[in-house]
């Protein structure tokens, strides 16, 4: 009886309007998760969680306490949130055409209309196990915001979303919550922690205008495609956009009855302990169309660009045969159709140009590494070159003044910096406000008793670092970090916040 009750509170959260949430404050919502029934089958009966929502930032940190219980061989718990559709789901659907001014989306009436039946659900990535005993993950949607989703939902994903082309769609959903019900945070969102990504090799795409308005005919760009380690970068140019419209990045699976791109991965063994969306209906409804996952906007940039980095926490794209570019021409704006616009631009990852792996040891050094650095408190100019070629290991970390994840890490490393022999390690805290004094610099550090090197950037090494590294290494909320070794080679970008043993491991490398 009890699971049978619990089930009918599911299936009215999936089918009963619920109220649309208000504006939230800048430190967001936090909601409280709860089993749908189907956790039982899982054998996570026993597991409690939450999880903070930042709507106006793209911000989501979703903790599960297993209270003893353990995941089944193969299978993962994946965070979506999700947004109702015209035959039902959480709250009041958000599918509209406002969104659509230069084109149908996906270019078809039909799959148009099986995106809006159905609810969408965007998954925000798997969640991994921490030092503490939690099952976490935070995500960030760049440029973007989370005010069409209505709930936040876990699913068990029973295929273990391995890198063999898994169904990228929703598994078996086991706890869920209600946004609208989430009471305000009492604070800002912190990474709790690491987020390693060794990207290894890459796909470089050249993405072919699509687009049936000449509004958007000169629109060009290229992206490139970590699929192991599900980053994505993106970059865009040659057109001017109309007010209230936006450029949006999309990875594309093909669906049941969707001619290409590539091959659908749609499958049932994600879902053995249970149907997804607890609606058998639902379920074929998403099947049959593409799936098609938000990367988020692209951004406008002072040279006329628009660029775009995500990274999906532990998972990976092999399931994704294209990349999408849509037009929203409702700007993705306060309580926008989460589902994609017009279609401008499109490529194949199978046509793509695979690149080889990062991280690896450079016989010449790159730029980045004989550029001069000044230090901000002594004035000493230096380069990253100078302190490998004395035999030291160098770890940088790029940051702001008005970062508080900064500021935690920053903590974190000094007690690093105490501990390590200085003759041997060097820390440099390297300021993306490339407008700051060395004045403003060395007095924040001095202020917050940071004891290490602290340099300002300019565009010009922001530049190296960006081609290097990818964009993530400008984004200072992300706390991005790298380390050089000796011999010049230097690590893979890690970013979220690292915990000290973990730190000290990565800067020693042992």
């Amino acid at each position: 009886m009890r699971r049978l009750g619990i089930l009918l509170c599911l299936l009215a959260l999936l089918t009963v309007g619920l109220p649309r949430t208000t504006a939230q404050q800048s430190t967001g919502v936090i909601l409280q998760l709860a089993g749908t029934g189907f956790e039982t089958a899982v054998g996570l009966g026993g597991v409690s969680g939450s999880a903070h929502v930042i709507s106006d930032d793209g911000y989501i940190h979703i903790t599960l306490n297993p209270n003893g219980a353990t995941l089944p061989a193969n299978t993962v718990l994946e965070g979506w949130l999700v947004d109702g559709g015209i035959q039902g789901g959480p709250g009041v659907t958000n599918a509209s055409n406002a969104d659509e001014g230069f084109g149908v989306s996906m270019g078809s009436d039909t799959f148009k209309g099986l995106l809006e039946a159905a609810p969408y659900a965007l998954s925000t990535g798997v969640l991994a196990p921490t030092t503490s005993g939690t099952w976490e993950l935070v995500f960030h949607a760049p440029n973007t915001n989370f005010s069409p989703y209505d709930a936040v939902v876990i699913t068990a994903e029973s295929d273990g979303n391995v890198a063999t082309g898994y169904d990228p769609r929703p598994g078996t959903p086991v706890f869920a919550g209600e946004i609208a019900n989430g009471t305000p945070a009492d604070s800002t969102m912190l990474m709790d922690e690491a987020d390693v990504m060794d990207m290894g090799g890459g796909v470089q795409l050249s993405l072919a205008n699509v687009s049936t308005d000449s509004v958007l005919a000169g629109l060009t760009g290229s992206a490139t495609l970590y699929s192991d380690s599900a980053y994505f970068d993106l970059t865009l140019s040659g057109a001017v956009l109309p007010a209230n419209t936006v450029l949006e990045a999309w990875l594309v699976d093909a669906g049941l009855e969707t001619n290409g791109p590539g091959t659908s991965n749609v499958s049932d063994a994600d879902e053995v302990y249970g149907v997804p969306f607890g609606n058998a209906d639902f379920d074929s409804i998403v099947e049959r169309n593409f799936y098609i996952l938000s990367a988020g906007v692209a951004a406008p940039q002072a040279d006329g660009t628009y660029r775009l980095t995500t990274h999906f926490p532990n998972t990976n794209f092999s399931p994704y045969d294209a990349v999408l570019i849509t037009a929203e021409t409702d700007g993705n704006a306060a309580g926008y159709d989460p589902r994609p616009g017009s279609p401008v631009l499109l490529a194949v990852v199978t046509d793509g140009v695979v690149m080889a792996p990062s991280g690896e040891t450079a016989t010449d050094l790159p730029a980045w590494q004989t550029m001069e650095l000044r230090n901000a408190s002594t004035g000493e100019v230096f380069t990253i070159a100078d302190l490998t070629n004395s035999g030291q290991t160098v770890y940088v970390e790029p940051m702001a003044t008005w970062c508080s994840n900064c500021r935690t890490q920053q903590q974190i490393l000094r007690n690093v910096f105490n501990e390590l022999d200085s003759s041997r390690y060097v820390f440099i805290s390297l300021s993306v406000e490339t407008t700051l004094s060395d004045e403003q610099l060395a007095s924040y550090a001095i202020r917050e008793g940071f004891p290490w090197v602290f340099v300002v950037a300019n565009d010009g090494l922001l530049s190296q670092l960006v081609d290097e590294f990818g964009r993530s290494i400008t984004n200072p909320p992300s706390t991005p970090h790298f380390v050089v070794r000796p011999d010049g080679s230097f690590t893979s970008l890690n970013t979220g916040i690292e915990r000290e043993p973990a730190l000290t491991t990565l800067v020693t490398g042992e």
